[in-house]
């Protein structure tokens, strides 16, 4: 009503709202209004509305994320000073023990004073494994599926009996880089909360699985996937209490629980925040109150883009081997790294260094193409001009468009045809760029 009024007084209006959309979930929008006229007189408003819920979901996280760092340089130097005295107190404790002259009675009180001081060091642990400025432990390439194996046996048998444990684990996962002890104190740690958030029972899930990083991309747009193809997500989920945006907003501070005194330091998902950032490795929460929480860990695969690749969409099948792709740029970097990739999928490639020379080889094809990769700054032809006499010869043929971050992305100049292309960036990514490639393909 404030905009329509504004709009009444002849003034553009402008602001954000939240609406409930049709699957009953609230967007942000920007209303923008400007008041139309019929002989100088208000007869309505013209409104457009832009979502902004992607754009406001990104600036939470973002903050969230600036919110962590804060908070993790702050407990870094806490904990560095507080490791300095309990270096003191250890060290004089022990002192004390050596002493041949200390009484039995004393001797009890110097038990309690390195017990004590060591339980304090454990927190300092923590906190600087939270703030990553922690020495990590030997890291090397790890089998996370058999890390998590073993850790969910453990875990089935601390189990309740109104309490299920689901796990499921997908066959030949990928690799990653950490250590496998902080891989099962994560585990552990979302383990014990989720059964915590369960007093009455419920269903513990556990779920290990690879992903493309195109995928990633898609479900966290705030994740920067450009240098990975692949990741490993584990998902762990319960059924249990849930929590409240705000509980939310605060799981992953220092010290912060809901738990009763003495019974969590406030230290477990901080624990488990640290090491995932220690591992180049992203986390994200879902939780409704009164159905369950469920944490979403991804895990860079240590694999080479290649190998990550084909172990997770079976590249070498017959279906690629029997594809023809037509590679068509001047620009050296971008034609041969597009080949290259290509070949070591097992595609069959063709490669032209200008337009006139993709036509004559499409021309002479003993077999149709079935892709075309074109790099829109292609020097000889305009790239319309190419596809038009490809597709002559090659009516279905698919198109790739090359596009620099300098280059709109364009429509085709005849309609029919415009489901039928595409495009990759310049200059390569190597998860989005096979992601498409395999997409265009599998759909000739």
């Amino acid at each position: 009503f404030n905009i329509i009024l504004e709009n009444m007084l002849g003034n553009v209006a402008r602001q954000e709202v939240r609406l409930v959309a049709g699957n009953n979930t609230l967007k942000s929008v920007l209303l923008s209004s400007v008041p139309m006229y019929t002989d100088n007189e208000y007869t309505g408003s013209l409104a457009i509305i832009t979502d902004l819920t992607q754009q406001k979901d990104m600036e939470r996280q973002l903050l969230h994320v600036k919110k962590l760092e804060a908070i993790s340089t702050m407990a870094s130097g806490i904990a560095h000073d507080f490791n300095n005295i309990l270096a003191g107190i250890i060290g004089y404790a022990s002192m004390l023990r050596r002493n041949v002259n200390v009484s039995p009675d004393v001797l009890r009180y110097v038990d309690v004073i390195e017990n004590s001081a060591e339980r304090a060091s454990e927190l300092v642990r923590k906190m600087l494994l939270f703030s990553m400025d922690i020495t990590p432990a030997e890291c090397g390439d790890i089998d996370i599926g058999s890390v998590v194996s073993e850790t969910v046996q453990e875990i089935r048998g601390s189990l309740r009996e109104d309490m299920v444990l689901d796990f499921k684990m997908e066959d030949d996962l990928p690799p990653v880089r950490g250590n496998p002890e902080n891989i099962r104190k994560i585990l552990l740690n979302l383990c014990e909360n989720a059964l915590d958030a369960m007093p009455s029972g419920g269903v513990l899930a556990i779920e290990l699985s690879s992903i493309p990083a195109a995928a990633v991309k898609k479900d966290h747009p705030c994740v920067d996937t450009a240098k990975q193809t692949a990741y490993v997500k584990l998902l762990v989920s319960d059924t249990g209490t849930g929590m409240d945006s705000v509980i939310k907003e605060r799981i992953f501070d220092p010290f912060f629980t809901t738990k009763e005194i003495g019974k969590g330091s406030g230290l477990g998902l901080p624990l488990v925040y640290g090491i995932v950032r220690g591992m180049d490795g992203h986390i994200f929460v879902e939780s409704v109150p009164g159905q369950g929480t469920a944490f979403e860990l991804l895990f860079p695969s240590a694999m080479s883009g290649h190998e990550s690749f084909l172990k997770m969409e079976g590249a070498h099948d017959g279906s690629v081997a029997a594809k023809n792709v037509m590679v068509i740029g001047n620009d050296y970097d971008f034609r041969e790294n597009a080949i290259v990739i290509l070949e070591k999928m097992g595609y069959r490639v063709i490669r032209a260094l200008g337009g006139a020379e993709a036509v004559e080889a499409a021309r002479k094809a003993r077999r149709p193409v079935d892709l075309i990769i074109l790099d829109m700054e292609i020097s000889d032809m305009d790239w319309r001009e190419v596809c038009r006499a490809i597709r002559e010869l090659v009516p279905d043929v698919k198109v790739l468009l090359g596009r620099g971050e300098n280059i709109a992305a364009p429509a085709m100049v005849s309609g029919p045809e415009d489901h039928a292309v595409g495009y990759v960036a310049k200059p390569i990514r190597l998860g989005e760029f096979l992601s498409e490639v395999r997409a265009f393909v599998d759909s000739a």
